[in-house]
């Protein structure tokens, strides 16, 4: 049984004293407790408990390591982060554990059986196109087929910019780039001019000729970095350009590009690389408490050691995730389009990406956690069956809430995902 963590006011509780849950502690005049997810639709609308984490994993890393006086910070701040939206939490949930399940088929296809592989040969390319449907839902109908492929052509100048920093060996004390990593980086970055040209090319075809002959520009990348010592005239830099940064210990955390750390260390800064994205960074600041911000710099700091290879793996698995379902979404509208050329260049690339993007996930999985040892097929064939009980408790709750528009979206995710179980099954 899924255990879902909710909130709910001393009343509510008693509302459902009838069905089975198991009470966490108390907050601010409430109860946090364990349901399934019978017990939370069996409640009455009014009295619906507030869904603060989809599963029992969740709400056990939230907490990890924080003090009790924390455990209850980190409370309210997730109250406060699922008020604003749940069912879009949920949205990215879904797009989460799909991510993780197609790590999983990659990595099942080294052991798989005959029949088996064909099977999650299939089920590796269903769930890219639905991890292209929940990133490109309701986004890209009205976008033009020329303005999608410049989206296409920035996304290879972007990769290239990012790939060719990696490829230059940066920062050797910060990041462990193994012989593997620098091999692939040199084969992946001339497979992405390739890809740059030929989508210059097809733009230059459609009347964008100011594409052909593209040449990404020669900015800097965006790191997460620690920065020590403090220093007051780098507080006031981030306060006077409103730029996000966290004190942390005796330095700052905060987003800069690769080109000024030079002048970091000219001015005896030290320096230690965080994250390669600053995606995380930016999400953090809003959905976690500094208790939680600094659990987890100290765990990327591990005192001062290397970004392992296992972590830069991890960062190329998703650029080119990213890309590969921008494509994906691209070649919809090429199709609608009935543009031969485009359609035939894209499912091209598409081919030749999905396959190399299988191949790095095998030998470096992403995605997967810990508790993941052995990604089996029956391991992945219950991992999607609980993907389709998560949707089918957002659709319920979509519809519960009168939220005609995402229980419409949710229901539809979810009988594609039906059909693409039932293909894993064999049925």
């Amino acid at each position: 049984m899924t255990e879902r963590i909710v909130y709910m006011k001393q009343a509510s509780g008693s509302a459902i004293k009838s069905q089975a849950y198991k009470e966490l502690s108390h907050i601010d005049n409430g109860i946090l407790a364990t349901v399934s997810d019978e017990t939370l639709l069996a409640t009455e609308k009014a009295e619906l408990p507030q869904l603060l984490y989809f599963g029992k994993d969740s709400y056990e890393n939230a907490i990890r390591e924080l003090s009790p006086t924390e455990v209850e910070a980190a409370f309210r701040k997730r109250l406060q982060y699922s008020s604003d939206g749940i069912l879009n939490h949920a949205w990215n949930w879904l797009y989460e554990r799909e991510r993780r399940n197609v790590a999983w088929a990659s990595v099942a296809l080294d052991k798989a059986s005959e029949k088996e592989t064909a099977q999650l040969e299939t089920e590796f390319a269903d769930g890219l196109h639905m991890l292209a449907r929940l990133t490109g839902e309701n986004r890209y109908e009205s976008v033009k087929l020329t303005d999608m492929l410049v989206f296409v052509l920035e996304g290879e100048s972007e990769l290239i910019r990012r790939l060719s920093w990696l490829a230059s060996k940066p920062l050797p004390q910060h990041l462990e780039l193994t012989c593997d990593i620098q091999e692939s980086l040199k084969q992946t970055i001339e497979t992405r001019r390739r890809y740059l040209r030929e989508i210059g090319e097809i733009l230059k075809q459609l009347g964008r000729p100011e594409f052909a002959n593209y040449i990404p520009p020669p900015t800097g990348v965006e790191l997460v970095l620690f920065v020590t010592p403090r220093d007051n005239t780098i507080i006031r830099r981030f306060q006077v350009r409103r730029e996000n940064y966290v004190e942390w210990q005796e330095g700052v955390v905060a987003v800069w590009k690769s080109n000024e750390v030079a002048e970091l260390k000219k001015r005896g800064k030290q320096i230690t690389v965080l994250n390669l994205d600053n995606g995380d960074f930016l999400k953090n600041l809003f959905q976690l408490t500094k208790a939680q911000q600094y659990r987890e710099f100290r765990q990327r700091h591990s005192g001062g050691k290397p970004q392992p290879a296992s972590r830069i793996w991890e960062h190329l698995n998703s650029l080119h995730l990213r890309q590969v379902l921008l494509k994906i979404n691209t070649l919809v509208l090429a199709r609608d389009a009935t543009d031969t050329s485009v359609v035939s260049l894209l499912e091209k690339q598409m081919a030749e990406e999905m396959a190399a993007l299988r191949s790095r996930l095998a030998s470096h999985p992403s995605w997967l956690e810990a508790s993941v040892t052995t990604a089996t097929f029956a391991g992945l064939q219950d991992a999607e069956k609980q993907w389709t009980l998560d949707a089918a408790l957002f659709a319920k709750l979509a519809q519960r809430m009168g939220n005609s528009f995402m229980h419409q979206k949710l229901t539809a995710l979810l009988e594609s995902k039906q059909a693409q179980l039932d293909k894993l099954s064999g049925r």
